[in-house]
């Protein structure tokens, strides 16, 4: 009962969702602006310019910003018009005094540690109400008719760099009732669910 309750108040949220004020988003041209593209740290972690650019993937090299010596992956909305969220990877290596991920030369403060982390999201991004790549992706599973689900962007960008362009990322483990209902509207009627890392042990088992 308590399950479809869940359900049923996310359902009327998702309906009665009221359509954002566009003066007060940020457009993709902001974004563009803001970050260094491609970003030096995905390239240096094998991903091609050109599916970093495609992606408006880049570095956030201006103090004082959020985002501030993190690689930013922007999320857009399902026209890549404005910007809905993004996730920063951390580029510095992991502590190994407070196992956190920071530029200056002391640990954090305790109380402010939760800022460096390894993947960090924008304040108020909602990653369970979004997946990564449906503005390009929604073309293709509709002619497809179905849909590959990933955990992460880097995934996406993986597939896509293979030619295989109908795969969003879920960010994360766990499949949300907004997202379903994304791909629902799409009219998905096959849905492949996998892990690289799942992938890859596969194919050490089999040699």
């Amino acid at each position: 009962k308590d399950k479809e309750k869940s359900l049923f108040v996310n359902a009327v949220k998702y309906i009665s969702n009221t359509k954002p004020d566009d003066s007060q988003r940020i457009s993709r041209a902001s974004i563009i602006n803001s970050l260094d593209i491609p970003s030096k740290y995905f390239m240096s972690r094998g991903f091609s310019e050109n599916i970093l650019t495609k992606y408006d993937v880049g570095d956030c090299t201006k103090s004082g910003k959020p985002m501030s010596g993190r690689a930013v992956v922007p999320v857009y909305d399902n026209n890549r018009k404005y910007m809905v969220g993004c996730t920063g990877r951390a580029t510095t290596e992991k502590c190994d005094v407070c196992n956190h991920y920071h530029l200056e030369k002391d640990c954090p403060k305790q109380e402010s540690l939760y800022l460096y982390c390894k993947w960090r999201h924008n304040y108020g991004f909602k990653t369970q109400n979004h997946l990564y790549n449906y503005w390009f992706a929604q073309e293709h599973i509709k002619q497809s008719r179905s849909v590959i689900l990933v955990e992460s962007p880097g995934n996406v960008w993986r597939l896509e760099e293979a030619g295989i362009h109908n795969s969003v990322a879920i960010f994360g483990s766990s499949l949300a009732d907004i997202q379903k209902r994304l791909i629902n509207k799409i009219t998905a009627t096959k849905t492949l669910s996998f892990t690289f890392k799942q992938k890859i042990a596969e194919d050490i088992e089999t040699g």
